[in-house]
């Protein structure tokens, strides 16, 4: 039986290849999610760097600068969109709450990919 076709759609890829892995394997679900946070944690610190990284196993993975361009114009727009509701009066607190997390998401993508720009 293939354990790696049926990821439920509320697990996350992180959250579902551990769980395969550990039944799979047999390996406490711990030690699986130490070393996959570590290789994630590794490629993303080695994208910052470069713009391809190589896993054994996986295969290559480039940074596409034009679509990290085309992403940069969506969050320039959201975060247009996203101020002017703040902006506007009479909205609820809890409204205002989450464009402010909503916004805060958005400086934080913008802000990333302008070191890779």
């Amino acid at each position: 039986m293939n354990m790696l076709v049926n990821k439920p759609k509320s697990m996350s890829v992180r959250e579902w290849l551990i769980k395969t892995l550990s039944l799979r394997d047999n390996i406490s679900q711990n030690v699986i999610t130490s070393v996959v946070t570590h290789q994630y944690d590794e490629a993303s610190t080695a994208l910052n760097d470069n713009n391809s990284i190589e896993i054994s196993g996986f295969g290559k993975f480039y940074f596409n600068d034009t679509r990290a361009k085309r992403e940069m114009a969506k969050y320039v727009s959201r975060k247009e969109d996203t101020e002017q509701k703040l902006a506007a009066e009479g909205i609820s607190d809890k409204k205002r709450h989450s464009y402010e997390r909503r916004l805060l998401t958005i400086n934080n993508n913008i802000e990333l990919l302008k070191t890779k720009l």
